[in-house]
């Protein structure tokens, strides 16, 4: 960790877990000390991460690799394996619409023959050449 990298407070809330109110009041006691431990830049605060790290003794959230986490490991599994359910149920889905789309079809072309022959009243009341 750089001793001198200030951040801002969104970064501080999201590194430590505390909330901006919390931030803040650090930022109050900081610009309170020499050399002061928090800056004002443009229109924001900026704080100094050791500082800040040092004066709420504790350590930051995303120091750790995430990827290094047995939970998140195994959440990646079930979510690999989510993905393949998905694409197998896709391509399940496809295969009725085809088949859905060949029975209309067939369908379709049986009632136009049907179509085609004469009804039974017109078969009985009048005479086909």
């Amino acid at each position: 960790m750089d001793p001198k990298k200030h951040i801002t407070i969104k970064q501080a809330t999201a590194l430590t877990g505390k909330s901006e109110a919390t931030i803040r009041r650090l930022i109050k006691k900081a610009t309170a000390r020499k050399p002061k431990k928090a800056i004002k830049k443009n229109s924001s605060w900026l704080i100094e991460e050791e500082f800040l790290i040092n004066q709420l003794g504790i350590e930051p959230l995303n120091k750790t690799d995430p990827k290094e986490d047995p939970t998140i490991q195994a959440l990646i599994k079930q979510l690999e394996i989510k993905d393949k359910q998905i694409e197998e149920l896709n391509k399940r889905l496809s295969e009725a619409n085809i088949l859905q789309k060949q029975l209309q079809d067939n369908l379709f072309s049986i009632k136009q023959i049907e179509d085609k022959k004469p009804n039974i009243f017109t078969r009985l009341f009048f005479k086909q050449k």
